[in-house]
């Protein structure tokens, strides 16, 4: 129940954010650096994303990389109205994915949830093909299917990493920033992020995953 409230909050939060957003937002361009035009853009995007797991609590600490994030979504910017500055949100669909073999035994783990990010942008070109977009903003992550295997001795154990009793209880939703820059390269896109959390995904110590973002985008 508290989960569910928690959700609800988060999408009218965000729908607020995007309907203050619309307000400010100009008549479709602004004049930025280099004397480049800022026009209003949608963008399909794939991105890979080598993943971490940072934990600490009680004066531990560790951190495990091998994990893998894949995303596919589409995200809309504008300039802000009379200024250079412009505002980008979005939503994305991921799946994350770890496999780890050591002898005789095999323990995976696999979760899909939607990313909705909101970030401010500073677009300027480098040349009449080349502009590029350094951003930053915030991020609201929430998970809707997890599951672990672990396989011993040719047994096999499946569960619920959201499920306190059999797995980890893991939290479905997450807040997060992220930064880094896009380029758009005669009419395509390529991006470099690094994303973290703010929000913890367990309640007892703290677990974040950081993402490198690696990214292609496709004008439509």
């Amino acid at each position: 129940m508290k989960m569910s409230k928690l959700f609800a909050a988060a999408i009218l939060i965000f729908a607020c954010s995007t309907t203050s957003f619309a307000q400010f937002m100009g008549g479709g361009s602004s004049k930025v650096g280099g004397g480049a035009t800022a026009d209003s853009f949608n963008a399909f995007w794939l991105s890979y994303m080598p993943t971490t797991l940072k934990m600490s609590g009680d004066g531990y600490s560790s951190s495990q990389s091998g994990y893998n994030t894949f995303a596919v979504g589409v995200t809309h910017a504008a300039p802000l109205s009379g200024s250079a500055i412009m505002a980008e949100y979005g939503v994305f669909a991921e799946y994350t994915t770890k496999t780890e073999k050591k002898s005789g035994y095999t323990s995976s783990m696999n979760w899909i949830g939607a990313k909705v990010p909101v970030s401010l942008m500073y677009g300027f070109a480098l040349s009449d093909n080349v502009t590029l977009y350094p951003y930053a903003g915030v991020n609201a992550r929430f998970y809707v299917i997890g599951k672990g295997t672990s396989k011993y001795d040719g047994e096999s154990y499946s569960y619920n990493i959201f499920d306190e009793d059999e797995g980890d209880g893991m939290k479905r939703f997450a807040l997060g920033y992220q930064l880094g820059v896009k380029a758009n390269i005669s009419g395509y896109f390529v991006g470099i992020g690094y994303e973290d959390m703010i929000t913890s995904l367990i309640s007892d110590y703290t677990v974040k995953f950081n993402y490198i973002n690696l990214s292609v985008g496709i004008p439509f």
